[in-house]
């Protein structure tokens, strides 16, 4: 499996085109879902000491699709599987 895209920078008001190569030649089982997404992830840390000395870190982590779009994959024993896949990213809108 792998990815590329048309360039490496994208401008939050653009579409993101990208395309999506699966090689599914050895398998016996179909790929039944490809997902193209941009995601948020936000992941908190806190490091401190109780009574009795250094005390275990604390974290949080959080992920959020922002945008994403989803097909079926290739079948089984379906090699140079390739498709097209955008993502608009002038649909994120999130509360600050």
């Amino acid at each position: 499996m792998g990815s590329e895209f048309e360039k490496n920078v994208f401008l939050p008001n653009e579409i993101v085109k990208g395309y999506v190569h699966v090689d599914n030649t050895h398998c016996t089982i179909a790929c039944t879902h490809v997902e193209f997404a941009v995601e948020r992830r936000f992941k908190m840390t806190i490091h401190g000491a109780s009574l009795f000395g250094e005390g275990p870190a604390h974290s949080y982590t959080d992920t959020d699709h922002l945008v994403e779009q989803n097909l079926t994959g290739p079948a089984a024993g379906e090699g140079d599987w390739k498709r097209e896949m955008t993502v608009d990213l002038n649909k994120i809108h999130y509360e600050v």
